[in-house]
């Protein structure tokens, strides 16, 4: 694996998860008077930093192999991963809360996994061009 600059590698994503998680405890009050769910905001974080971990985990693994179809199996395994995790765990919190106060939570949710998947693929864009300089 990547291991020599593993932690280089997840650095951005996890200053990324505290800023998040920042933002939300600065602004509780006002997530509690739109009635935003915090305690699936704070899980979705979560969820979404290690995911995207184990997805620059399988870039990095397949950047150290010669076969070029590697990466492009990679990022797609990624993909299919965060879609099924993502999805059952939406369907998990739908069933769970049962009102038409879930709305915003889960727009939040989708805005908080574009931003993951934008930071993820700038870093793996970024290890694949180190990998090529050396």
């Amino acid at each position: 694996m990547y291991t020599k600059n593993l932690s280089k590698v997840i650095l951005p994503l996890f200053l990324l998860f505290i800023v998040i998680d920042a933002f939300i405890i600065y602004s509780h009050s006002y997530f509690v008077s739109t009635k935003v769910d915090l305690i699936a905001i704070f899980v979705s974080n979560c969820l979404l930093f290690v995911l995207s971990v184990l997805s620059l985990a399988m870039h990095g693994k397949a950047i150290q192999q010669k076969n070029a179809n590697a990466m492009v199996r990679s990022v797609m395994g990624a993909t299919l991963l965060k879609l099924f995790v993502l999805a059952t765990a939406a369907f998990i919190y739908l069933f769970l809360k049962k009102s038409a106060n879930v709305t915003y939570t889960l727009f939040i949710v989708m805005f908080m996994y574009i931003v993951y998947t934008a930071l993820e693929v700038r870093t793996a864009l970024k290890m694949n061009d180190n990998n090529g300089n050396k």
